[in-house]
C-alpha cells in the first residue's frame, strides 16, 4: 500500500516502522475521540492490580530457586560465581558483603543480582535491534518530508489537487497529468480504504458576461471550468440522456432548476450551482474504453454521492458562508437518495433537491426528444436503421427455432407476415447500430412504454425496406401496428413483417423458421395509441 503525493511520489508504505507508528496514531486517536479519560483511569487501575500477582509469582520463583540450590548443595558454588569478579557487572559493596556471610539471604541476594544483570542486558539488546530497525526503513518513510503537500494550492495550468489534510480515501481522476511535470500519471481505483491518492481536477478557462462577485458565483464559475474541461465526457453512459454531453446536460440543468424555483415562487443563490454540480461525479464514474465508446468504471460506487466530495474539495467553496457549505453539500449528496435524507436537513435542502430532481426529469425529456430529432435529420439514418433490421431478421429467434427460452416472434406456415412486438426491436436493434446513434435513439432499452421516440425512425425504415404491413385482411392501422393475440397472452403494438419480401431479401431465412408452438395467434385490432400499455404485454424478453 502506498500513499501518493500530487508528485506521485510515494510517502508511506504499509510495511516497516512508518506504518507501525501509524497504527499506534490511529489508535491513540481512536482513544482520544472516545473517551480517554475513562479508559487511562480503568487501565491505571488494571497495571496496579497486576503488578502485587506479579511480584509474588516472581518472588516465589526466586525463593524456589535458593531452595532448589540448598537442597543440591550447591549455594556455596553459586556465592562463589556471584562474587568473582566481572568488567560487565555492577557489584555494590553492601551487596557482596551479604553474599559473602552466607546463607539463604546470601544465595537469594546472588540470585537476584544474576537476574537484574540479565533483564538489564537484554533491555539494551532490544534497543538497540529496535533502532537499527527503525534507521533501517526511515528513507522509506522520510524521503518527501522535505516536499510540502499543497492542498488545493492553484497551478498554473488551471490544476487543483482534491485532498483533505489527514484523510484516509481519495480518488484519482483516470490519466490525469501531473501539474509540475507534465507526466501522465495512471489512474488508480479506492479498492483499499487505506490506499490513498489524491484526485487531480482539471479545468478549463470559460468566457462569463462579467466577472463572479459573490463566493457563490465564484463557486459556479470553478464548476463550469470542471465541467469544460471534460466537454467530451457524456451525460450517461447508456441511453438514459440521448446522445447529451455533461456539459451542456448540467448548464441546462442549471437553468431549469432557477425557473422551477422561480414559478414556485423561490429565491436561493445556491439554485444554479445546486443544478450545475448535480452530476459532477460521472468524472470520476466513466472511463473512455475506445474513441467515442464509454462506459461505467466496475468499481466506481461513487456516482450519485460524490459531487458532494468533488465540490468541497474546490477553493472556492471554503470562502462559502457555513449555512451556504451546508445546504450544498446534502443536496448534492442526497438528490439522488431523498428518502435517505436526514430528517434535520431543514426546509431550503429539501426545496434544492426538489427543484434539482423536477428539473432532471424535464430536461431529460427535451434531452431524448433532441436525439432522436438530430437521428431522423441525419443522411444516413433511414440506410443505417434498415441494416440494422435485416441484420435482426437474420439472427432473430421467431417461434423459438433456434432454440432459445424467449421467442423473439411468431408465425405460421399459413400466415403471410411474422408478428414482432414494436418492445423487442426497441431492445434489440441498437446492438446493429453505431454506439453514436443507438444513444440518439435510446435504443437498447427494456421498455413497455410504446411512446417511444424512436418508433416512427424504425417504422419508416421498415417502410422502406417494404416489410412493414398496415392492412391485414379487415384489420388497418394508422400507427403502424397492431395488437395480438399469442396462446393466451395478449401483446400490444407490434409490428406485421411481410414474409415473401422478407424472403426475397433473406431467401434462406424463412423456411428454417418453421411454425410455432402456440396454437392460437391472432391479430386483435389495430393498436390506437403508441401511448397504450398493459400489464398483460410484458417487453419480449419476458415472453415464453
Amino acid at each position: 500500500m502506498t500513499v501518493t503525493c500530487n508528485s506521485g511520489k510515494p510517502l508511506l508504505q504499509k510495511h516497516g516502522f512508518g506504518w507501525s507508528f501509524l497504527k499506534k496514531t490511529g489508535t491513540l486517536f481512536k482513544s482520544s475521540l472516545f473517551g480517554t479519560t475513562k479508559m487511562s483511569s480503568s487501565s491505571s487501575a488494571s497495571t496496579k492490580s497486576a503488578m502485587f500477582p506479579l511480584l509474588v509469582m516472581l518472588s516465589l520463583v526466586i525463593g524456589g530457586y535458593v531452595a532448589y540450590l540448598i537442597e543440591l548443595g550447591e549455594e556455596l558454588n553459586y556465592q562463589a560465581a556471584a562474587l568473582a569478579p566481572a568488567w560487565y557487572m555492577f557489584k555494590p559493596r553492601f551487596l557482596t558483603q551479604i553474599i559473602s556471610d552466607g546463607g539463604f539471604w546470601g544465595t537469594l541476594v546472588a540470585v537476584a543480582l544474576n537476574i537484574i544483570h540479565t533483564v538489564f542486558f537484554v533491555a539494551i539488546a532490544y534497543s538497540v535491534a529496535t533502532i537499527g530497525f527503525a534507521r533501517l526503513f526511515r528513507a522509506r518513510n522520510t524521503q518527501s518530508k522535505s516536499e510540502p503537500r499543497p492542498v488545493n494550492a492553484p497551478a498554473d495550468s488551471g490544476r487543483f489537487a482534491c485532498a483533505i489534510p489527514g484523510s484516509t480515501m481519495t480518488v484519482l481522476i483516470p490519466d490525469s497529468k501531473d501539474p509540475a511535470t507534465g507526466a501522465t500519471i495512471p489512474g488508480v481505483y479506492d479498492t483499499d480504504p487505506f490506499d490513498q491518492h489524491f484526485m487531480r481536477c482539471d479545468r478549463k478557462p470559460v468566457a462569463t458576461a462579467r466577472p463572479p462577485e459573490t463566493a457563490i458565483e465564484k463557486l459556479q464559475v470553478a464548476v463550469l471550468e470542471m465541467l469544460n474541461s471534460h466537454a467530451n465526457v457524456p451525460a450517461s453512459v447508456g441511453h438514459h440522456h440521448a446522445d447529451a454531453a455533461l456539459m451542456s446536460h448540467s448548464v441546462a440543468i442549471s437553468q431549469a432548476v432557477v425557473e422551477y424555483m422561480h414559478i414556485k415562487g423561490i429565491s436561493d443563490p445556491l439554485a444554479r450551482v445546486a443544478g450545475l454540480a448535480h452530476d459532477l461525479d460521472k468524472l470520476l464514474a466513466y472511463q473512455e474504453k475506445a474513441p467515442g465508446e464509454w462506459v461505467k468504471r466496475k468499481d466506481a460506487t461513487h456516482h450519485n454521492t460524490y459531487s458532494a466530495y468533488l465540490v468541497r474539495q474546490q477553493p472556492e467553496f471554503a470562502a462559502l458562508e457555513p449555512e451556504d457549505q451546508f445546504a450544498l453539500t446534502m443536496a448534492l449528496r442526497y438528490y439522488h437518495h431523498p428518502t435517505l435524507l436526514p430528517t434535520n436537513a431543514g426546509d431550503r435542502v429539501e426545496r434544492l433537491i426538489t427543484a434539482i430532481r423536477h428539473a432532471d426529469g424535464k430536461v431529460i425529456q427535451y434531452e431524448k426528444a433532441a436525439g432522436v430529432a438530430d437521428a431522423q435529420a441525419g443522411s444516413k439514418t433511414l440506410e443505417m436503421v434498415s441494416a440494422a433490421l435485416e441484420k435482426f431478421l437474420d439472427a432473430a429467434d421467431i417461434n423459438g427455432h433456434r432454440g432459445g427460452h424467449n421467442a423473439t416472434g411468431w408465425t405460421k406456415d399459413a400466415f403471410e407476415y411474422v408478428i414482432i412486438p414494436m418492445s423487442t426491436l426497441i431492445e434489440s436493434l441498437g446492438e446493429h447500430l453505431p454506439n453514436e446513434l443507438a444513444r440518439q435513439l435510446q435504443l437498447n432499452v427494456e421498455t413497455r412504454n410504446f411512446n417511444h421516440p424512436s418508433i416512427p425512425v424504425i417504422c419508416n425504415a421498415l417502410k422502406h425496406l417494404g416489410l412493414l404491413m398496415e392492412a391485414v385482411k379487415d384489420k388497418q392501422t394508422s400507427t403502424g401496428m397492431f395488437d395480438c393475440k399469442v396462446g393466451v397472452k395478449l401483446w400490444r403494438a407490434c409490428v406485421l413483417l411481410d414474409k415473401d419480401r422478407i424472403s426475397e431479401l433473406m431467401p434462406t431465412i424463412v423456411p428454417k423458421w418453421g411454425a410455432t408452438k402456440h396454437g392460437q395467434i391472432r391479430v386483435i385490432k389495430g393498436s390506437t395509441s403508441k401511448n397504450d400499455t398493459d400489464e398483460e404485454a410484458p417487453a419480449a424478453s419476458a415472453a415464453s
